[in-house]
């Protein structure tokens, strides 16, 4: 596929430079980079991280508590005496 970009002229000259260093042609260079880029996993931000962890905490919770059982409310005399 052809495609046209826009690029810094800075990155541009800097990635022309780096790939004739490397005996690449631009589109090889670009091509390399961009499935490196593709191929590294992408990390979750600290927010996403933590309200992953949330989640997993609450649903610990809920599947704990869910057997707990109310009794019937104490009167204020029981309430009183304790």
């Amino acid at each position: 596929m052809q495609t046209s970009l826009r690029i810094d002229d800075t990155i541009y000259r800097r990635a022309k430079v780096a790939a004739a260093e490397r005996g690449l042609t631009m589109t090889h260079f670009i091509e390399a980079a961009l499935t490196r880029e593709l191929s590294t996993p992408v990390s979750k931000s600290p927010t996403d991280a933590a309200l992953e962890e949330r989640n997993q905490l609450m649903e610990a919770l809920l599947q704990r508590t869910a057997g707990f059982k109310v009794g019937k409310r104490p009167s204020r005399k029981e309430m009183n005496e304790r």
